[in-house]
């Protein structure tokens, strides 16, 4: 026993300085990294100088972007933290997508979240150079642009066939179906719906303003901060074994 508790602390000294710069960066997890996850320090609001440093870096990146966006959607943007557009396909070229989709068949990977299954295809050049209408999508000006604004980068976005397999069955917590935020910095997902989506499809929901940094969300970060260090102790002293079963569906969305 001594000598594998010795080891694992010559294994985390080593790993400090790697963890030390991933909590000035992006890294978000409070297990992976026990810096980001420390109480002593969150309680000390490391975790809430983390959130507004990020901010104001997103802040600054959009003001040398401002002109991706119209005054209208710019400001529709920062006052709701989402931006829409129905209809945002002719017909003509929507029905060339659908078609593409269904008549193609793709290497996919999958995810599993509590009883959420989550399926992926990628969409690099090898993919699309075949799929005019799904190059049409990819590459369309207004879609790029608003991307790199709302996510305050400006880089090319990771582009997906997106399916959700999920189950209404909630006696185990799922995150892809409960409200959450994905990580503390700017980030932006986009959907291109395929066809209608009914309340029984389970549609996508967004709580209008939550991405504005108030006292209220300040308040709310830092219990959140608090209790992730209770929750990463929790899983810790057990083991998980997840199984991804792959299950049919039809692909309704790309998600960009």
């Amino acid at each position: 026993m001594f000598e594998v508790v010795k080891g694992m602390d010559v294994l985390r000294i080593l790993k400090g300085p790697i963890w030390a710069v991933d909590a000035l960066m992006g890294q978000k997890s409070f297990k992976k990294n026990p810096i980001i996850g420390s109480r002593w320090l969150n309680e000390r609001g490391f975790y809430l100088k983390r959130v507004a440093w990020a901010e104001r870096m997103a802040a600054l990146r959009r003001r040398q972007m401002a002109h991706y966006l119209t005054d209208e959607d710019r400001a529709f943007f920062h006052r709701n933290g989402y931006l829409v557009k129905e209809n945002f396909l002719p017909s003509d070229v929507l029905k060339q997508v659908q078609d593409e989709i269904a008549t193609r068949e793709f290497a996919a990977s999958e995810m599993r979240q509590g009883k959420t299954v989550t399926r992926f295809i990628g969409l690099p050049p090898s993919v699309l150079k075949d799929l005019p209408g799904l190059q049409q999508v990819v590459h369309d000006p207004f879609l790029q642009k608003a991307m790199r604004y709302v996510a305050s980068y400006n880089a090319d976005p990771i582009l997906f066939l997106h399916a959700v397999l999920w189950d209404l069955d909630k006696t185990q917590k799922d995150p892809q179906t409960d409200f959450h935020i994905d990580t503390f910095h700017a980030t932006s997902k986009c959907w291109l719906f395929l066809k209608d989506v009914e309340a029984e499809d389970g549609p996508f929901h967004y709580v209008p303003g939550s991405h504005r940094y108030t006292p209220e969300r300040r308040e709310w970060e830092f219990d959140q901060s608090l209790m992730r260090f209770i929750i990463v102790m929790a899983c810790m002293q057990r083991a998980h074994s997840v199984q991804v079963k792959r299950r049919s569906a039809s692909w309704d969305t790309v998600s960009l």
